[in-house]
């Protein structure tokens, strides 16, 4: 442990005396709010908890910890209110979140309902006092909330961490609810305050293996979400993720097993159309997903996969595909056609549409065509892209988004040129990119990610 005074550029070793063996390698530290006047420091180390120092370092002392081995303390953080209420929060591998409360002498584990013992970050509410609400990161991903001092503890997971992101949904009411739902390999989550922090919803029967989501456009009143998991097919809710129950009746074996995408059609709340899609092709519903009919015959590939769904209206709707290009229908999905006029690849992963204006992203880059799919240019963005985008206020902003692996772009002119975002913007790959629907006011970007959760880009006006 260093010290340095002031500004001087001068530090000095303040662990080296023998109150403190050398192999201790201290992995956090932090300092009373009133370091001035009391002199009081902590340190959180690999092997033997937590050390304080009442003389700013001069010599050390050994909490009296929670259990034998707390392990490795990875986060350290004093009480804003320290001088009154004389508490101390700690991260540790062994024994979960530590509590103080006098001062640092002794710790006690506080674990009630966490998910895991090996806890790597600690933070605390601004004011203790008026909000006693703390965030524990668990070291396998995702953000465990106590909102009474650590007495109880929920699952508030911030991004998802540690999840596939297979789909995300808005609430109908998003600008005023901020209600945001997801679902990732591990569980369906809710956030209430536009994505900041999610729970976890009840758990999905009969496993937690999401391989597609989506939420309502009318969720703000109906409640309700459909779901893929693994080979199981579909389920659905009506109770905003309370209840679940099977909808599959209708589907194929091969769909029901492999469904990737689902499409609520943007007049959902009167005509409870939708549509999903995977390997086996594409499936309609008019009931809201209680029976389903096979709409693949338009296709006209045997081993299709069907990558993506959009519907630009409750008529129009795209698709694109693995072995087929780009198919477009004018009568809500029940009839489909190709339109691949000018496309260098029938390998299509994503579509984005709005209008006269459609995006496809290919191994060979983003494709674009301004004719409503009937003829496609190559775009400047050359790269290998998995997804694509478009602003829900893309006829006048023209802001669209692509990515692929970790790096991210965007588009401020309709799709004709790109920026690059940055190499490795998010830290993983990029699964799903969902516009906020108050994108107008927001200007923020959602983002799934493969074991990193989401993440939002905030676009500058």
């Amino acid at each position: 442990v260093f010290r340095a005074r002031g500004p001087s550029t001068s530090w000095v070793n303040i662990g080296a005396d023998a109150s403190l063996p050398s192999f201790y390698v201290p992995l956090s530290a932090a300092l009373s709010p009133r370091f001035a006047n009391d002199d009081t420091l902590f340190i959180g180390t690999n092997v033997r908890g937590i050390w304080f120092s009442t003389n700013r370092g001069g010599s050390w002392t050994r909490s009296a910890q929670a259990a034998a081995d707390v392990g490795a303390v990875h986060s350290v953080v004093v009480s804003t209110n320290f001088p009154t209420d004389s508490t101390v929060w700690a991260a540790s591998s062994a024994a979960g979140a530590l509590r103080s409360t006098d001062g640092g002498v002794s710790f006690a584990s506080k674990t009630s309902g966490l998910r895991e013992t090996d806890i790597r970050q600690i933070g605390l509410s601004p004011d203790m006092l008026v909000s006693p609400v703390i965030l524990a990161g668990r070291a396998s991903g995702g953000v465990s909330r106590s909102p009474d001092r650590g007495t109880t503890w929920w699952n508030a997971v911030h991004g998802l961490a540690g999840s596939r992101i297979a789909g995300i949904g808005f609430s109908s009411a998003f600008g005023s609810d901020q209600i945001v739902l997801a679902g990732g390999t591990n569980a369906v989550q809710r956030s209430v305050d536009g994505g900041l922090l999610f729970e976890e919803l009840s758990s999905v029967p009969p496993s937690r293996n999401v391989t597609a989501f989506a939420a309502s456009p009318a969720t703000a009143s109906d409640v309700s979400s459909l779901v893929a998991i693994g080979t199981q097919g579909l389920y659905r809710t009506f109770t905003n993720g309370l209840w679940w129950v099977e909808a599959n009746t209708g589907l194929s074996d091969v769909l029901r097993a492999n469904v990737r995408v689902i499409a609520y059609a943007p007049d959902y709340a009167t005509s409870f159309n939708l549509l999903v899609g995977g390997a086996g092709g594409v499936a309609r519903s008019v009931n809201g997903g209680h029976t389903w009919t096979d709409v693949s015959a338009g296709f006209g590939l045997a081993d299709l996969q069907v990558t993506a769904l959009v519907y630009d209206s409750p008529s129009v709707v795209y698709a694109s595909t693995t072995a087929g290009g780009v198919y477009r229908s004018n009568d809500g999905g029940s009839t489909w056609t190709a339109l691949n006029a000018g496309l260098g690849t029938t390998l299509v992963w994503d579509v984005a549409a709005s209008g006269a204006t459609v995006l496809a992203a290919t191994p060979l880059g983003i494709y674009r065509s301004t004719d409503g799919a009937a003829t496609w240019t190559l775009s400047d963005l050359t790269a290998n892209l998995a997804q694509v985008a478009t602003s829900p206020n893309f006829p006048s902003d023209g802001v669209a988004f692509a990515a692929s692996g970790s790096h991210a772009w965007i588009s401020t002119d309709a799709g004709a040129t790109w920026a690059l975002l940055g190499a490795n913007v998010v830290g993983a790959a990029i699964t799903v990119i969902e516009f906020s629907p108050d994108f107008a006011n927001d200007r923020n970007v959602y983002v799934g990610t493969q074991d990193s959760g989401i993440w939002v880009y905030t676009v500058p006006a």
